[in-house]
């Protein structure tokens, strides 16, 4: 998937649909959710012993988080590390051309080593989304490509130093559209909170200020916090990234912004 420009899009036969339209797609899929989402809140909690009497120091001292010890033993056994590259030559054939190829997967083979062993924090992304699987039965992985951009001498754009992060994406943070199997599936999308240097970061074209984009969710931390105590360094804009297999398009929508 990629992102298309409006006229774009046209030609691929599917216009993009309208912000009302996104938002109405979102708010299906959570409703439809609700009572999974409520319950595997009440499991996570469990998890990290947050229960109701999670305060009583006598209570606590009795019982014992067989949850938290099973699921350790399950995440052991599901997932350890990142695998090893076996990267191998489809059709062997003898001769000079045998040889070509098995340099070349040799070559390709280490350099996907090579970058395992660079990518250590892919590993603690896996671990966190094997987590959430045992627990919610949702487990979400995304990969992302980020590219820097740089101009030479001459003016011209270029592409420079190029990576690709695996992000785990947690079970509360992630839908998709209606579908009995996944082929079935027209979108799926995840949710941010941005600060406005995080906005600028993603959207440095846009100003968040001109679109009126409400800042309005407070993170918990910051709940109870007044205007001298820094409550606006908790609020953040809740913001949805959606792909659409429809159309072939990444869309970003702004919760309370049409």
């Amino acid at each position: 998937m990629h992102d298309l420009t409006e006229t774009e899009a046209k030609s691929e036969g599917e216009p993009p649909k309208s912000a009302k339209y996104w938002h109405n797609q979102i708010d299906a899929a959570l409703k439809r959710e609700d009572k999974w989402r409520k319950r595997a809140h009440k499991v996570v909690c469990r998890y990290m012993d947050e229960g109701e009497s999670a305060d009583d120091s006598e209570e606590r001292g009795r019982r014992i988080n067989i949850l938290w010890s099973n699921t350790e033993v399950l995440k052991s056994v599901l997932f350890e590390q990142l695998g090893s590259p076996d990267v191998r030559r489809r059709f062997p054939q003898p001769g000079k051309g045998n040889k070509i190829a098995r340099n070349a997967a040799l070559v390709l083979e280490r350099a996907l080593e090579a970058s395992n062993d660079c990518d250590e924090e892919s590993e603690d992304e896996i671990q966190d989304a094997v987590t959430d699987y045992l627990l919610t039965a949702r487990g979400q992985v995304w990969v992302e490509y980020e590219a820097e951009i740089i101009e030479d001498q001459s003016g011209q754009q270029k592409v420079g130093q190029q990576t690709v992060n695996i992000v785990q994406v947690s079970y509360d943070d992630w839908t998709h559209g209606p579908g009995k199997k996944w082929s079935q599936v027209p979108w799926v999308g995840r949710m941010h909170l941005f600060t406005k240097d995080d906005w600028k970061v993603q959207f440095p074209d846009v100003d968040p200020d001109q679109l009126k984009i409400p800042f309005n969710f407070v993170l918990k931390e910051g709940e109870k916090r007044t205007d001298e105590e820094g409550a606006s360094d908790f609020k953040r804009a809740k913001v949805w990234e959606i792909w659409d297999k429809v159309s072939k398009t990444r869309i970003y929508i702004a919760d309370g912004h049409q």
